[in-house]
């Protein structure tokens, strides 16, 4: 089939400035038979065979027959074949029950024919280690999801509307009208089906298809569709730039342990579209799933840093947050209580030949010994060493015990571990689960937090301890 390059203008436009494809993929291509499927697939097939760049594209369509309209889904799946093979693209016909399936999971048939479709996509693009799938998403869809979205109620990323791409699924039409789509399809002289289910109302997104938004591009502005576009690419960079900046906050004011995060006093201080992004990410991550953590759970959740210490609140999916001196914890009782989720700390003892001097470099030690050689140790949050003479009770690791103390200058001079771990505003929750390298109670190491001074290698030490904490907590 010979088709002008012309033809798909916009399409190429949108796949160059997103960098959409490189020369040598392979992509699974959803294909219902409809006018956006069949235009994406013809664009992308004359893309194969017209570029030079793009001679070793691999093309692959795939179609859902969804068991709901009997011969009409039977017509649309036999013509999507004949398309493919007159396209010289290869084609796979998946039949799937979405009526019962639908009925199964308590889901709405469209939203169950939608999930059903990608998990379909996915696994033939495992089975064939392709690297993307393009879907026909366009202009309009984007418009569309916008205005559903903000009457049911939604977030930035959700008036964000459909992105260009997301993750390996790409959508080369989302810059290009269904009125072009369609008259483009017209002008080079392939047929497409419609789907019968298109045309009811029965379903949201075709009430906004047929009578929402055409009365805003008829009454208000002709220009609504694309106005709506422009708007959430706008509230896409911002969404985002908010995402970003929130994730940089969970790592400087938050601690994360096993089931439970705990933020510090310092984020009540942050923009509060910041904060309650990243408490979002917080829920979300130690509930496993975004789905219903809804804006009254993260606004109590933010409002507790004005509360006194104590204050908790009951959350969504078994989640809790309690207002600490530190800050807010927030955790996930379903986690087990049963300890750290580190792996403690592994020693080593090595015989060396007497030490004539120790400094550091680049970082790390340098220890020269009496024989002429030396080694470098690496120094830092996970490894430490020590002059194994100099410990004088047995060595022990644990976690914290009352009476800690740590040797903080080279004169002896002690302080309590209690004292230390709150002057480093370790969160209570943490500091019963600190691995320790010690000695009765003399605390040798805390990893991430720091060394004692009465066991530092020095001139004349014969054995080195070498400590290794082998996770970060």
């Amino acid at each position: 089939m010979n088709i002008s390059e012309m033809s798909f203008n916009s399409i190429y436009k949108t796949i160059e400035r997103y960098n959409l494809l490189e020369q040598k993929d392979s992509l699974i291509i959803g294909v219902s038979g409809g006018a956006d499927s069949v235009c994406l697939l013809a664009a992308l097939a004359n893309l194969r065979d017209t570029k030079e760049e793009f001679r070793d594209l691999k093309l692959f369509a795939v179609h859902v027959h969804h068991g709901i309209r009997g011969a009409e889904a039977d017509r649309d799946a036999s013509f999507v074949e004949k398309l493919a093979k007159d396209l010289s693209v290869p084609c796979r016909i998946v039949k799937i029950n979405v009526p019962k399936l639908s009925e199964e999971s308590g889901m709405s048939e469209e939203e169950t024919g939608r999930r059903e479709r990608y998990r379909i996509f996915e696994e033939i693009r495992d089975e064939f280690h392709f690297t993307k799938i393009a879907v026909a998403h366009n202009k309009n869809d984007l418009a569309e999801t916008f205005l559903m979205n903000l009457a049911r109620g939604t977030g930035l990323t959700g008036l964000a509307g459909i992105r260009p791409v997301n993750g390996h699924i790409i959508r080369p039409l989302i810059e290009t009208d269904r009125s072009e789509i369609e008259a483009t399809v017209r002008e080079l002289g392939l047929d497409f089906v419609t789907d019968s289910t298109n045309l009811s109302d029965d379903y949201t997104r075709n009430r906004i298809r047929h009578v929402i938004l055409p009365e805003l591009t008829s009454a208000v502005n002709s220009e609504a569709v694309s106005h709506i576009c422009e708007a959430a690419e706008k509230i896409s960079a911002a969404d985002r730039f908010i995402k970003e900046e929130a994730k940089k906050a969970l790592q400087e004011i938050s601690t994360r342990g096993r089931g439970f995060f705990i933020v510090r006093n310092e984020a009540a201080e942050l923009p509060y579209v910041i904060l309650t992004e990243m408490i979002h990410m917080i829920l979300a991550d130690l509930a496993g799933r975004a789905r219903d953590i809804s804006d009254v759970h993260i606004r109590d959740v933010a409002g507790l840093f004005s509360k006194e210490n104590g204050k908790s609140l009951d959350l969504i999916y078994g989640l809790t947050a309690v207002r600490q001196y530190e800050g807010v914890l927030i955790k996930n009782f379903s986690y087990e209580e049963s300890g750290p989720e580190f792996k403690d700390i592994e020693t080593e003892i090595l015989t060396v030949p007497p030490v004539e001097s120790v400094f550091a470099e680049a970082g790390n030690l340098r220890v020269n010994f009496s024989d002429g050689t030396y080694k470098i140790y690496k120094e830092n949050s996970c490894n430490k060493i020590f002059d194994y003479d100099k410990i004088t009770d047995s060595i022990l690791v644990r976690t914290k015990e009352p009476g800690d103390f740590v040797v903080i200058s080279t004169d002896g001079k002690r302080k309590k571990l209690s004292d230390i771990l709150t002057d480093r505003k370790i969160p209570t929750e943490l500091r019963e689960r600190l691995p320790l390298l010690t000695a009765g109670h003399e605390v040798l190491w805390v990893p991430g937090v720091r060394s004692g001074e009465s066991a530092r290698v020095s001139k004349g030490t014969e054995k080195i301890l070498c400590a290794f904490a082998l996770k970060r907590y």
